[in-house]
C-alpha cells in the first residue's frame, strides 16, 4: 500500500509489503485457476512496488522475504515467476556431482 506525502509523491512501497502482495496474488482466481504460480512482467512489479526501477538489491529483499514464506521469486528476462520453492524441488532434476566433476 502506498501513501502520498504532502507533494503528492506516493511513498515506496518496503520489499517487506510487496513479498506480502506478491503472496497475495498467489492465493487469488485468475487465469482459469484458484490459485497457484504466475508470472508478472516488470511494470506491473513496480506499479505494485510504487517505483520506477526495480534495484537488484529491492529484488533480493524481495526475494528474502519470500523465501521466509516457503515461495521464490525468479527473474525470467521478460517476466518475473512467483511459486513455492517446493514446487522447484519437485520439478527440477539435481546435477549430479560426477557430471560437475567432469565438466570441472
Amino acid at each position: 500500500m502506498s501513501i502520498e506525502n504532502d507533494e503528492n509523491e506516493k511513498a515506496l512501497t518496503s520489499p517487506r509489503q510487496v513479498a506480502r502482495s506478491l503472496r497475495r496474488i498467489f492465493q487469488r482466481e485468475f487465469g482459469g485457476k484458484a490459485a497457484g504460480r504466475y508470472r508478472l512482467d516488470p511494470g506491473r512489479l513496480r506499479k505494485l512496488a510504487g517505483r520506477e526501477h526495480l534495484r537488484l538489491s529491492f529484488l533480493r529483499d524481495v526475494n528474502e522475504f519470500l523465501l521466509e514464506r516457503g515461495f521464490v521469486l525468479t527473474n525470467a528476462g521478460d517476466f518475473f515467476v512467483v511459486q513455492r520453492v517446493v514446487q522447484l524441488e519437485k520439478a527440477i532434476r539435481q546435477v549430479p556431482y560426477a557430471i560437475i566433476r567432469e565438466l570441472s
